[in-house]
C-alpha cells in the first residue's frame, strides 16, 4: 500500500505544473461564437490582427461551421506581420476532409461547440512573436465556385487574450470579432511562469477562482497522503 501511495505523491505534486502549462498554451478567447460570418470564397477573404503575449507562436485556431466542411474543398491559412504586408510568415493549406475538432486537446474541461469545430493551424515556433502585431487571414477554395464557408465570429470584446486586434471581412474593417485562440510553445522561467499566472488571474476572474480551488484541493490531496503514509508506516512498525 504504501509504495502504491508514494507512486501517487510525485503525481499530485506535478498536477500544479501541467495545469500551468495550458495557462500558457491557450490566449484569445475562451467563449463559443455566438454568431456566424458570411460565406468566404475564393475571392473573399476573413483574417484578425492581434498582439500574442508570448514568444514562440506555433498554433492558431479558429471555428469553422461543420455543415461547410461536407463539400469537397481546401482552406488556406495566411500569417503575416501586418496586413499591409506583401509576404507570408506562414501558409497553410488543409483540405475539408482533414478537418477535425481540436476542441478536447486544448481546453479545459473539454466541452465542444455543437455547430464549429475549433481547428488549429500548426507551424514552426516564431521565437520573436511576443508583443508584435500579426495579421492571420482564410481563403477558400472549393468544387464549385459557388462554394463557400464560414467562420465563428462575435460582436463582444474578448475578455482576456488577444483583445486588442481588428477583424477583417474582404479587406474592410468590421465591427465584429473572428473567435480565435493562439498557441505558444512554453519555453520560459519559473519567475516567468509565476508572473504570466498573475496576469492571467487579473484578466480571467473565473478561472483565478478555479484556479484556486484545484490547487487548494490538490494541497489537500498532498497533505492527506503524507498523513496517510505516515500512519501506515507507525502501523507497521507496531
Amino acid at each position: 500500500m504504501p509504495d502504491k501511495l508514494k507512486k501517487i505523491l510525485p503525481m499530485l505534486g506535478l498536477a500544479p505544473l501541467v495545469v500551468s502549462g495550458f495557462i500558457f498554451s491557450d490566449m484569445g478567447t475562451f467563449h463559443t461564437p455566438d454568431k456566424i460570418s458570411q460565406k468566404v470564397y475564393s475571392s473573399i477573404t476573413i483574417g484578425q490582427t492581434f498582439v500574442p503575449k508570448f514568444s514562440n507562436l506555433t498554433m492558431i485556431g479558429v471555428f469553422i461551421n461543420k455543415e461547410d466542411l461536407k463539400g469537397e474543398g481546401k482552406i488556406t491559412f495566411h500569417l503575416k506581420p501586418s496586413i499591409d504586408s506583401n509576404s507570408d510568415l506562414v501558409k497553410v493549406e488543409v483540405k475539408n476532409s482533414d478537418i477535425c475538432d481540436n476542441w478536447k486537446l486544448f481546453r479545459f474541461p473539454p466541452t465542444s461547440d455543437k455547430n464549429n469545430y475549433l481547428y488549429f493551424f500548426r507551424f514552426a515556433p516564431i521565437s520573436d512573436s511576443k508583443n508584435k502585431s500579426f495579421y492571420f487571414f482564410l481563403e477558400y477554395s472549393g468544387r464549385n465556385k459557388d462554394d463557400g464557408i464560414r467562420f465563428g465570429i462575435t460582436e463582444r470584446l474578448f475578455e482576456q487574450g488577444d483583445s486588442g486586434g481588428r477583424s477583417y471581412f474582404d479587406s474592410k474593417s468590421q465591427k465584429w470579432y473572428l473567435m480565435f485562440q493562439t498557441y505558444c510553445a512554453w519555453t520560459g522561467t519559473g519567475k516567468e511562469a509565476f508572473r504570466e499566472i498573475l496576469n492571467r488571474f487579473s484578466m480571467d476572474r473565473q478561472f483565478a477562482v478555479f484556479y484556486s480551488i484545484l490547487c487548494f484541493l490538490i494541497l489537500s490531496a498532498l497533505i492527506y497522503v503524507s498523513l496517510l503514509i505516515i500512519t501506515i508506516r507507525k502501523g507497521n512498525k507496531r
